[in-house]
């Protein structure tokens, strides 16, 4: 099967282990390899150096790590921190979507949207209300599509360089 016939039946979403912790950088790294017109050459280097294995808390007890998998490809990955710094957002939230992330081979083929609903499912699981996230400029548009408001543009520093990000905002009904 070829990446353009993705067959999306045989993708299952799964827990993240601590053994996935290099496979799951390896795609998460794909992935910002994989934006095209959102930023420069350099902002992009800076965000995929910033990539580490050791960053995830996958055991953590407000963290959540969700994969999808195809085989034992992991094509995407997403992560719920369940217990955001008070003072992330300008509009409080119970839950953060710390990252979500999918292969530019499994991009536009419902990956990133099973993720997501697993992790607004685990989210809501947890007594969430509402969710927030800072939005990378390429993952806007997919982010208005489930339902959230852009409230502030803000930027994330890596190395010396600034990614401009919108911090976005969902009430859970």
């Amino acid at each position: 099967m070829t990446d353009d016939e993705l067959d999306t039946a045989s993708i299952s979403i799964e827990s993240a282990t601590d053994a996935d912790r290099e496979a799951l950088a390896t795609a998460h790294r794909a992935s910002i390899e994989g934006v095209t017109d959102a930023y420069d050459d350099d902002q992009q280097t800076a965000w995929a150096d910033a990539v580490s294995p050791e960053r995830y808390p996958i055991d953590g007890d407000t963290s959540v790590f969700r994969i999808a998998t195809r085989g034992s490809d992991i094509l995407g990955v997403g992560w719920l921190d369940c217990q955001p710094a008070v003072d992330a957002f300008d509009r409080p939230v119970d839950a953060e979507l710390t990252a979500l992330y999918v292969r530019p081979t499994a991009a536009g083929a419902g990956v990133g949207s099973r993720l997501y609903t697993h992790l607004e499912c685990a989210a809501r699981d947890r007594g969430a209300k509402t969710i927030g996230l800072w939005a990378s400029k390429n993952a806007i548009s997919f982010y208005e599509r489930h339902g959230y408001a852009g409230i502030t543009e803000r930027t994330l520093a890596y190395q010396s360089l600034e990614l401009p990000v919108l911090e976005m905002y969902k009430r859970l009904e």
